[in-house]
């Protein structure tokens, strides 16, 4: 991780990349420490970014992919709650298929925490 703190006090942006030295200053104006830091930092930073950002891909596939499984969950829960209001099921079947969803439930529990 990096520590933002010695960015501290920068000159706010946007700046003006295209100056004739790169960075657009105004008579008189010098480049702080911070500033320095900064533009010192930049590939640094973009690769954090990059990192960030794959990071992030990452973790949408992961959560579409969970909302896949909860959707399918909702669903024989559903079932469940039907089969038992309509009286159509098997005590013992029921109890299998219950303990069956929690195992599966303790399961993505136990994968997430690694």
């Amino acid at each position: 991780m990096i520590d933002t703190d010695k960015y501290k006090g920068h000159t706010e942006g946007p700046w003006d990349a295209n100056a004739p030295l790169g960075i657009y200053l105004k008579v008189g104006q010098t480049i702080s420490a911070a500033d320095a830091q900064l533009i010192a930092d930049a590939p640094l930073l973009l690769e954090e970014v990059k990192r960030l950002r794959e990071e992030n891909d990452k973790l949408v596939k992961a959560v579409e992919e969970d909302n896949k499984i909860l959707k399918k969950h909702i669903g024989i829960i559903g079932e469940i709650h039907f089969l038992e209001w309509a009286g159509k099921t098997h005590p013992v079947w029921l109890d299998n298929l219950k303990e069956g969803y929690k195992r599966h439930k303790e399961a993505k529990k136990n994968e997430i925490k690694e």
